[in-house]
């Protein structure tokens, strides 16, 4: 596999410059659509969909930008431990699937002590191996039902 180029998408018009941070704060779909258009146009190979505890769902601003372009690849970043890690794999396959393999998880095992305290999550040990067996085995490993399982 050759070098990626990885950009970046945020839900607003934000930066140091504006006193706001990209992973938090307003949702405009409008600038979503605007901001992800602009990565494929620009041969972008993926964007990362930051996290922050105040901000947007990932998964769901991401859902939003892969249904405005066709090639153009998602970085979700994920923080374990406020979501189950079942169900985080799940969320992550379903949309990886809609997307047509375009879905990546950066899983955030770090962080400042305030971002992690502040949605009262511990620092994660085994979510993980959880994240990669769910989302990479047998689909029995998210329940007997599970209709979806990310590609590798």
């Amino acid at each position: 596999m050759g070098m990626e180029i990885i950009g970046m998408i945020s839900t607003t018009l934000a930066s140091e410059l504006y006193g706001r941070s990209i992973i938090s704060g307003d949702v405009d779909p409008e600038f979503i659509t605007r901001f992800a258009r602009v990565h494929e146009e620009g041969g972008f190979d993926r964007v990362l969909v930051g996290y922050g505890s105040t901000g947007a769902d990932g998964f769901a601003v991401t859902a939003h930008a892969a249904s405005v372009t066709t090639r153009l690849g998602y970085l979700i970043a994920h923080r374990p431990g406020f979501v189950a890690p079942t169900l985080a794999a799940r969320k992550a396959a379903t949309l990886d699937h809609v997307t047509g393999g375009r879905i990546a998880l950066h899983i955030i095992t770090g962080g400042s002590d305030v971002e992690q305290q502040r949605r009262r999550l511990p620092r994660p040990r085994r979510a993980v191996p959880a994240h990669g067996r769910v989302s990479r085995g047998p689909a029995s490993d998210v329940g007997e039902r599970a209709p979806v399982r990310l590609r590798r």
